[in-house]
């Protein structure tokens, strides 16, 4: 009974490689007789050989499993009788404690096609072109193509191109460059060779022509050139009234700056030579700034520098106002910060008054009535404690105008009243 079912147990086996016969390359009978052998060994179990571990061989698509009494690659292809070409690869994997795979890679042909000869070589598995080119003595040169990449990782069936460079002229500056080319367009190579064309420059070839051995390109170089000649234009002056001048005084408010205009003329050179030249234009290119200058109206220097065009003078004094308040003035000074009763902000221009008389926001004139002193344009913005005098004449900080304040000590006063404020607002 036992002898009856490990004859069946051949038989299965055989049946099945037999379904498999190219398994394995020229190896298939004996690949048959190797597994009928692992198999039986299996059953006898002899102790004296042992097939204790399983290997799978793969070899392309195929795949077959076995028993083997090794545990190396080398040892296990010659218990199988697999023998390796020159450019057949394999890779051996340990899976488990018995367990091994064993994958083959059988070497190939590749056609190798350089310029106009085409030869076949040997591959192995996973080697490049580039490898495949160097074990072939094939060189390759800067300018020198191939395809596919050199780095591709060739497969069966493959085929490799070498196209060879060759020798191209470019004529451009005055020089003739002897260049290599391979298979580029005109505007390649030229870009290759750090050649770049001008807007207006042109080639005997057009751009997306592709460059054939010998041929000679020709860079016609096309620059254009713009002479411009500049002259002067002088500036005017303007004069303008100033309240803030004392009369027969002028200051420039603005300084003159000359012009200038220009003749535009084209010229156009090419590869160097000058071949004509047109004037473009004649224009003012920089525009005169006039000089501005301050005439003095005021009978002296004020010492305000505000100044308002409600406030018109003739003669020193103002030609339009609401009436005239006449008495003593004195001068104050207030700390950095300080404020005013109406609201207002407290600056040199800012006086104290009676609001009763002059109400508040009323633009005001101030000039001492013997016209020696101006204190100028001002507003009703303050009040205070006003005995003998008609307003109180505010100088700046104390700390930077006090002796100002000093210097103004009690002077009499005419104070016009350019604008009537309204008191209601302020309350």
């Amino acid at each position: 009974m036992k002898s009856t079912k490990f004859q069946t147990t051949i038989l299965n086996v055989a049946d099945k490689i037999k379904s498999k016969r190219n398994i394995l390359r020229n190896k298939t009978a004996l690949s048959l007789a190797l597994t009928l052998a692992s198999v039986a060994a299996v059953f006898c179990m002899t102790g004296v050989v042992y097939y204790r571990n399983t290997v799978t061989i793969t070899e392309g698509a195929a795949k077959v499993s076995t028993l083997s009494m090794y545990s190396s690659a080398e040892e296990i292809l010659a218990e199988q009788g697999i023998t390796l070409g020159e450019y057949d690869t394999y890779a051996f994997e340990q899976r488990g404690e018995d367990e091994f795979s064993l994958t083959l890679y059988r070497g190939f042909k590749a056609a190798v096609t350089d310029g106009e000869t085409t030869a076949e070589v040997d591959v192995k598995h996973g080697e490049t072109v580039a490898e495949v080119l160097e074990a072939a003595g094939i060189a390759l040169d800067e300018k020198d193509r191939v395809e596919p990449a050199l780095d591709t990782v060739l497969t069966e069936a493959a085929a490799i191109t070498v196209s060879r460079a060759f020798t191209a002229y470019i004529s451009v500056d005055g020089e003739k460059l002897t260049v290599s080319a391979n298979g580029e367009t005109v505007a390649e190579l030229l870009e290759n060779n750090g050649i770049t064309l001008g807007e207006d420059d042109y080639l005997n070839y057009d751009a997306d022509k592709t460059v054939t051995k010998g041929m000679v390109i020709k860079v016609t170089r096309v620059s254009y050139t713009t002479r411009i000649t500049v002259e002067s234009v002088p500036f005017e002056t303007e004069e303008v009234a100033s309240n803030l001048v004392a009369m027969g005084n002028t200051t420039v408010l603005t300084e003159g700056i000359n012009g200038a205009k220009q003749v535009k003329t084209k010229e156009k050179y090419i590869n160097g030579k000058l071949v004509s030249s047109t004037v473009m234009e004649e224009k003012v290119t920089i525009q005169p700034v006039n000089e501005v200058v301050a005439v003095g109206k005021a009978l002296a220097t004020p010492y305000s520098k505000k100044d308002s065009d409600s406030v018109v003078l003739e003669n020193g004094l103002p030609v339009n106002y609401d009436y005239i308040v006449s008495g003593k003035s004195c001068a104050y000074t207030a700390k950095e910060g300080a404020g005013t009763y109406s609201g207002r902000k407290l600056e040199i221009g800012t006086i104290a008054v009676d609001p009763d008389v002059i109400p508040f926001g009323s633009e005001l004139y101030i000039v001492s009535q013997d016209g020696k002193t101006v204190y100028g344009y001002a507003i009703a913005a303050d009040t205070g404690a006003l005995t003998d005098v008609v307003a109180d004449l505010y100088m700046g900080t104390t700390a930077e105008h006090y002796s100002d304040a000093c210097k103004w000590g009690a002077k009499y006063v005419d104070i016009y009243v350019i604008t009537t404020g309204d008191n209601s607002i302020y309350w």
